[in-house]
């Protein structure tokens, strides 16, 4: 089934029930134009990926901020998650169980004249969570899967936030495209966001309570909300 470009809040919240069969909690993501479901560490917009590569960033990491966040007593997924919530690439992708911040984060700016906002839901089965107490090297890991993350960040308990956790392809520097992933493809779906909506559909979801200070509750976020309310 086909669906026109949403316009309205109200025209996504249906189309979220009316599409919605399976049983239980789904994920969203967010996104402001189309643009495969990898992980920022494996985009085109980054150097030729490097498991070598990756691993000195992810240690240099630990090592520069563990007086910012506090003891080293984390696993290597909550440092992930850490380091993923401050914008570090990494093969970590965000999704959130909250479909209204999913939409914000495919609205909230435009990148230019790619701009092309799009809502993915996936519905995860319980088989398809990664197990934080037995899993003790990401990267060692066969397949894609879900990460629900402690709340090691404000953010996250904001937003709502988890993760796909992305599994490089043996003998080959790049990962696969999630929506490509023969178990899950079924079970994804693509909502398109009419593109010239994106002010009122802004203000929709302010007037709901979602926006900037709300997703990030610090200072940055407060003042990036007042900002975009003063300009309007």
């Amino acid at each position: 089934m086909r669906m026109t470009p949403i316009k309205k809040v109200s025209e996504y919240v249906e189309a979220i029930y009316t599409t919605h069969t399976y049983k239980g909690d789904c994920i969203y993501r967010g996104q402001p134009c189309l643009e495969p479901l990898l992980p920022k560490i494996a985009r085109r917009t980054m150097p030729a990926y490097s498991e070598k590569a990756e691993k000195i960033l992810f240690q240099d990491f630990r090592t520069r901020s563990v007086g910012v966040v506090g003891p080293d007593n984390r696993t290597d997924l909550e440092w992930l998650a850490i380091a993923q919530h401050h914008g570090l690439p990494t093969r970590l992708l965000d999704w959130t169980f909250n479909a209204l911040a999913a939409l914000y984060f495919a609205i909230k700016e435009s990148p230019g004249s790619d701009f092309a906002p799009t809502v993915w839901r996936f519905y995860p089965q319980p088989r398809d969570f990664i197990d934080p107490e037995t899993t003790e090297k990401p990267w060692l890991l066969g397949n894609a899967m879900v990460y629900r993350p402690k709340h090691v960040a404000s953010r996250i308990i904001a937003q709502a936030g988890c993760f796909t956790l992305h599994a490089g392809l043996k003998h080959s520097n790049a990962f696969i495209h999630f929506e490509d992933v023969p178990k899950y493809r079924d079970r994804l779906r693509k909502f398109d966001i009419e593109k010239s909506a994106q002010s009122e559909l802004l203000a929709e979801l302010d007037r709901l309570g979602v926006n900037e200070a709300t997703l990030f509750p610090d200072l940055a976020g407060i003042c990036r909300h007042l900002s975009w309310q003063y300009q309007r």
